[in-house]
C-alpha cells in the first residue's frame, strides 16, 4: 500500500510540474486524461426484467486533442443487489417457509447479486459551451465494445453445493454481447488544474445472449437474443497531463 500511495504521488506531482507551464485558460490545449468514474444506472428493456438498480465503478484514459476532440477507452464495473424473480428461478429449492437448507441440515444464508461489465473505445467532442476556458464544455461521446451481465450467488461457507461450480451455472442468467454507448455531459478542466471533473448522462444498448447451454430452472435452452439498456448518470474525476511541447510559460 505504501508502494502504491508512493507511485501515485510521483505522478501526481510529475503531472502537476508539467501542468504548471500550460495555460489552459486561455486556449485549447491537448491532453491525456486519466478518469475514475462512479455511475448508477436505471435497467430497461430485457435487462429491467433481471435487476433493479446498478450501480457502476471504472476507469478510463482519454486523449484530448487541441481541436477538442476526444478518444479513449474506458471499462466499468456493475454491481447491485436487487434480482428479481429469484423465486421464480430458484423456487423449486426453497422450503415452504421460503428458505435454503445446506448440507449441514441447517438454513443456507443467500444473497442474489448483479454483476457485469462494459468495456469499449469511443470518440467525443468538446463544445465550448458555458465553459470556463477553451479546454471545457458540453461534450458528446459515441462509442462500442463488449458488455456482459449475470447474477452472482453469495453463499457464506459455501453450504450450499446447488449454486458451487458447474450446476451453479445453471442459474446465474449469463449473458454477454455487443454494445453501443453514447454520453452527453458537461467537462470541466480547471484552469489550476487542481479541479478536474466531468458529469454525464449515458446509455448503454446491449444486445446479448445467454451464454449457458441450459438454464435448469426453465429445463430448456435459452437463445433469444436480449436487448438489455442501462440509462445512467456518470461522475468523473480526472487527471489531465499536458504535452511537453505544448508548454506554455504565464503568471497567475
Amino acid at each position: 500500500m505504501k508502494n502504491i500511495l508512493f507511485l501515485v504521488s510521483v505522478i501526481a506531482i510529475s503531472a502537476n510540474t508539467i501542468n504548471a507551464q500550460v495555460n489552459v485558460r486561455d486556449s485549447a490545449t491537448s491532453a491525456w486524461h486519466f478518469k475514475i468514474d462512479m455511475s448508477t444506472y436505471v435497467p430497461g428493456a430485457d435487462l429491467a426484467e433481471r435487476y433493479g438498480a446498478i450501480f457502476g465503478i471504472g476507469m478510463s484514459i482519454q486523449k484530448k486533442t487541441k481541436a477538442n476532440w476526444l478518444f479513449g477507452a474506458e471499462g466499468t464495473f456493475f454491481f447491485g443487489n436487487s434480482v428479481k424473480n429469484t423465486i421464480g428461478i430458484y423456487g423449486s429449492q426453497l422450503t415452504n417457509q421460503g428458505f435454503f437448507i445446506g448440507r449441514n441440515g441447517e438454513y443456507a444464508t443467500i444473497e442474489f447479486l448483479a454483476r457485469g461489465f462494459y468495456t469499449g473505445g469511443f470518440i467525443g467532442k468538446i463544445f465550448p459551451v458555458l465553459n470556463h476556458n477553451q479546454s471545457s464544455g458540453l461534450f458528446v461521446k459515441i462509442g462500442g465494445g463488449f458488455v456482459q451481465n449475470q447474477i452472482y450467488t453469495r453463499n457464506p461457507g459455501e453450504t450450499y453445493p446447488q449454486f458451487l461450480g458447474e450446476y451453479g451455472k445453471g442459474y446465474d442468467r449469463l449473458h454477454s454481447g455487443f454494445a453501443l454507448n453514447q454520453q452527453i455531459g458537461y467537462l470541466h478542466s480547471g484552469n489550476r488544474r487542481t479541479i478536474n471533473y466531468a458529469i454525464s448522462l449515458e446509455c448503454i444498448q446491449g444486445f446479448t445472449q445467454n451464454r449457458r447451454v441450459y438454464n435448469w430452472d426453465t429445463r430448456a435452452v435459452d437463445n433469444q437474443q436480449k436487448t438489455d439498456l442501462y440509462f445512467g448518470l456518470k461522475l468523473s474525476w480526472f487527471l489531465p497531463v499536458y504535452n511537453k511541447n505544448e508548454q506554455k510559460f504565464f503568471y497567475y
